[in-house]
């Protein structure tokens, strides 16, 4: 099928999305020398042992490749308020839902990559809704350090990262341009779409310095290259070294 042909291919590869899976090998994982094994530096590199293929078997589909890369922030973080963007194949919910009965196991896991549209949080707003009694506060409001992580969620919790999501990247759009860049590496939660309740994420720019050194990446390395990208909301994935969006 010549999928440029199609009216509608992106759709066709939504429907077709096996045409489009690439299986990649690891090289080298690359774990920050201060991760203290819990939350504390929380992150990590992914070598691949071989670069993606920007429109896996296919050809310029509209210009819009399908893979692309992201960029690092250079320095730039969201704004509380901000709508950004997470994806991963972390549990639907959380346990506790399986355990009173008003989800099923099976229900509980997903085979597709799915995204959820999320605000970055004030400071203030990331352990609000949890009350001093909980049994995980102390460790929550304990392992929140505000130099290097942020949250972000949805105060109704109606959409939230969750557990096998960790290491997924919260990606936000730049406010000068169309460009996307990471912004945060999700990290640690207490619960998953608990109403007032935030995930928490590791900040890109407190950790874009060591970023740079592990990768050899340069400042703008791809903001030539994405001044084409006009679709807001588009995902993004990483490049060689990159972190998975």
């Amino acid at each position: 099928t010549d999928i440029t042909e199609l009216a509608n291919p992106l759709e066709y590869l939504q429907n077709n999305k096996s045409i489009i899976v690439q299986n990649l090998d690891m090289n080298n994982i690359i774990i920050h020398d201060e991760y203290d094994g819990a939350q504390l530096n929380d992150i990590a590199i992914v070598k691949l042992s071989n670069e993606l293929t920007a429109y896996g078997h296919y050809k310029d589909i509209e210009n819009m490749p399908l893979i692309r890369p992201v960029c690092l922030p250079n320095g730039e973080e969201p704004k509380p308020g901000q709508r950004c963007w997470a994806a991963g194949w972390g549990q639907k919910f959380s346990l506790q839902d399986v355990e009173s009965g008003r989800k099923t196991m099976e229900e509980l896991h997903t085979s597709e990559l799915l995204e959820i549209g999320i605000d970055v949080g004030q400071i203030r707003d990331c352990g609000r809704g949890m009350s001093k009694n909980h049994e995980d506060y102390q460790a929550y409001t304990t392992a929140f350090r505000s130099d290097r992580m942020f949250c972000a969620g949805n105060s109704m919790g109606e959409v939230d990262a969750c557990q096998g999501d960790s290491g997924g990247g919260l990606i936000c759009q730049r406010c000068d341009s169309c460009n996307f860049y990471i912004a945060g590496v999700i990290s640690f939660g207490a619960g998953c779409g608990v109403q007032n309740r935030y995930s928490i994420f590791q900040k890109a720019t407190f950790y874009e310095s060591w970023i740079r050194n592990v990768t050899r990446l340069k400042t703008n390395t791809y903001s030539k290259n994405m001044s084409h990208i006009k679709k807001k909301g588009d995902r993004m994935a990483p490049n060689k070294y990159g972190l998975w969006s």
